[in-house]
Parts: C-alpha cells; structure tokens; sequence
C-alpha cells in the first residue's frame, strides 16, 4: 500500500465510513479526526503495521481534509484513547523511526510488541524489521 498524498489544493475524494464501524456504540459522537483515523487502522490488514505519519495521510485522503495529513501526534492521542480496542487494531501503528511506540493497552509496549510478533511481524530490539517480508510497509 502507498503512503496517501495529498496536495493542498484540490481536495481528495471522500470515501465512506466501514459500515461495521458506524455501528459501533458511541461512534458518531466521535469527531470527524477520530473516525477517519480509526477508520483507517481498522483497515490496516494482520500482519502488518502503519506509522502514524502514514495513518495521518491516509485519514486526510479518505477523509478529503487536507489539514490532517501532517497530524501524526494527533493520531498518536487517537490511539492513545482508542475505545475500541481490539477491533480497532492499535497496536499496529508504529513510529516512523521503526520503534514500536507507546501502548495504553494491556501489557504497554511489552503487549504491543508481543500482539505484533504473534501477527508475524518481525520485531528485533524493540524496532519493526523493515525487510520483514514486506509486512512492515513503506517505513520511512
């Protein structure tokens, strides 16, 4: 999968909310911020992971607000707050430098590290293995 571009004039096409998200309770007392990036984690496939630069782009692409394509800290409080764990995988968004990041899940980083390695993705001195089959997508 590609990194999103998006550009500041044209605004991208908006794509439809997952209808399983929309049934979730509580979910369109989200902001539009938060159901875009969630939107786009629940789509990241098993096995692989996103960073948060590249969760950001993709929520402003499918979302069609430009602004939030350089909002990758705020993805980050996103995921920090997630309500629906696991359904809304988490644990797969990493940092750009290959670590793994911060988890408020069960377990922190260590269960963060341990749901990775059970989806098999490589994961050495706590950082994402870039050659790992190419399951670690587009880091950097």
């Amino acid at each position: 999968m590609e990194t999103a571009q998006v550009g500041r004039g044209k605004p991208a096409a908006k794509q439809k909310e997952n209808p399983r998200l929309k049934k979730l309770s509580g979910w369109n007392g989200l902001s539009p911020f938060s159901r875009a990036v969630l939107s786009v984690v629940y789509s990241i496939p098993r096995g692989e992971v996103r960073t948060y630069s590249q969760v950001a782009k993709m929520a402003a692409k499918r979302s069609g607000r430009a602004r939030y394509a350089n909002a990758a800290r705020a993805v980050g409080t996103v995921m920090a707050q997630n309500p629906y764990a696991p359904r809304v995988p988490c644990h797969r968004v990493v940092r750009s430098d290959s670590a793994t990041g911060n988890y408020s899940g069960k377990g922190g980083k260590e269960g963060k590290m341990k749901m990775l390695k059970k989806e098999g993705v490589k994961i050495s001195k706590n950082r994402i293995d870039p050659r790992a089959g190419g399951r670690a997508r587009n880091m950097r």
